[in-house]
């Protein structure tokens, strides 16, 4: 595989990691004989804590009343001196996500990279505790904060969660299998705080990799469409061994939330009031 082919894909898969560990399905219901019921995540106390006030903390459209929403996205990526752009348009109809784009291939690509994951888990419901499997999640205190590992399988491949002395998450680090092997992530996060909520405004990570450690550099902005933050753009610049290799640009316009919500029918104008004419007798 030529080289920038590689970094292209690793590139794709690091751009869209950390939303895509949030948009993982959940587990499955259990349906199995009561002997096997208690399988599921073994967290303790203060994970559980952690874990669940984080999730009632951040910023979610879904949990926030997004119903529907759909949105138009230019995806720019500049590798190895090539400049490559794509339209496409996203779209939620409540239950899943989907992807439309002319070009197929680019369609493939974004959506095993994460880009579709990462939007329907703008709007489903699944918390971080739905994510872990059979994990064992222990909990740490340390001089800033707590830090949660996470040990087992998990299908998006958590490692562990570094909170604040606040209860923000500031670092993740995830295990991850991209397209030359095993790959280790550990991202730094940074917020804003809106309507109370932690949104997301950038995330600085750091993949191994065989050719050596990739850096990545993604910032968030957004915009006010009716009462919701939405992403305007989402820019990442990548870099291998400290020297720059190409950036990743996401923009993202024509947003419509909750079709049917915000924009209710018109109610009928009230009727006139009937006019009446004073009628004197002549005597």
């Amino acid at each position: 595989m030529k080289l920038r082919v590689v970094l292209a894909l690793c590139g794709l898969s690091a751009l869209f990691l950390l939303p895509a560990v949030y948009a993982q399905e959940g587990m499955e219901e259990k349906t199995e004989a009561p002997k096997e019921a208690p399988k599921g995540a073994q967290i303790d106390e203060v994970s559980k804590k952690l874990l669940d006030n984080w999730d009632k903390s951040t910023y979610h459209l879904g949990r926030r009343g997004v119903k529907t929403a759909s949105c138009k996205v230019k995806f720019k990526m500049s590798q190895m001196g090539q400049e490559t752009t794509v339209d496409l348009s996203y779209k939620w109809d409540g239950e899943k996500g989907q992807i439309v784009c002319d070009d197929a291939m680019w369609a493939a690509r974004l959506t095993q990279g994460g880009f579709q994951e990462r939007f329907d888990g703008e709007f489903k419901p699944d918390t971080l505790a739905d994510q872990l499997g059979t994990a064992k999640c222990t909990a740490k205190a340390t001089e800033t904060g707590h830090i949660i590992t996470v040990e087992g399988k998990t299908k998006a491949g958590f490692k562990s969660f570094t909170f604040d002395a606040d209860g923000v998450l500031k670092q993740l680090v995830v295990d991850t299998m991209g397209q030359m092997g095993p790959q280790k992530m550990t991202m730094q996060l940074t917020f804003t705080q809106v309507d109370g909520k932690y949104l997301l405004t950038g995330q600085n990570g750091e993949m191994s990799t065989q050719m050596g450690a990739m850096g990545l550099v993604t910032k968030f902005t957004y915009t006010q469409v009716g009462d919701y933050q939405v992403k305007s753009k989402q820019a990442t610049n990548v870099s291998m061994g400290g020297t720059p290799m190409g950036s990743h640009t996401m923009e993202f316009t024509d947003w419509k939330l909750n079709d049917v919500v915000q924009t209710p029918p018109t109610p009928p104008a009230p009727p006139a009031p009937e006019e009446t004419e004073e009628k004197t007798e002549e005597k």
